[in-house]
């Protein structure tokens, strides 16, 4: 059995990540470029902060606050990356903790939980690979 979503203990929290396969085209005007792209860059190793949270903050983002998105999927393609701060302003608030964690945690950790995330979203992950822990971050 695949799963696509992953389990975390992320800042002190225990959370659920997830990138559902049909919101991918939201994930991508949000993030720029194509999900596979994130994806190979996050795994070969030359991926950015901003990456990192791009992938985090959008996959912590309630269900129902994309579920209203969904209708402007086929506009939002459309958008340039200069206009992601429309997301930015859309999704703002949903995700405090990743922003908090991230500035006081070691970052390279949280590549891994981003591959994994955006794994499951393209390819679906076994068990063994939809679970992870910071261990060592701070929480609140």
């Amino acid at each position: 059995m695949t799963l696509n979503s992953v389990t975390a203990r992320f800042g002190g929290r225990d959370l659920t990540f997830k990138i559902d396969r049909q919101d991918l085209p939201l994930f991508e005007a949000y993030a720029g470029l194509p999900a596979i792209e994130m994806f190979m860059r996050i795994t070969g190793g030359k991926w950015t902060v901003d990456n990192l949270k791009t992938v985090l903050r959008f996959a912590s983002v309630p269900a129902d606050r994309l579920k209203e998105l969904r209708q402007f999927s086929r506009t939002l393609r459309h958008m340039t990356p200069t206009d992601s701060g429309l997301l930015d302003s859309y999704f703002k608030g949903c995700a405090p903790l990743i922003k908090r964690t991230l500035s006081t945690n070691p970052v390279a950790q949280y590549a891994l939980l981003a591959q994994a995330i955006l794994a499951g979203a393209l390819f679906g992950i076994t068990a063994a690979d939809a679970i992870f822990s910071d261990g060592t971050a701070d929480g609140e």
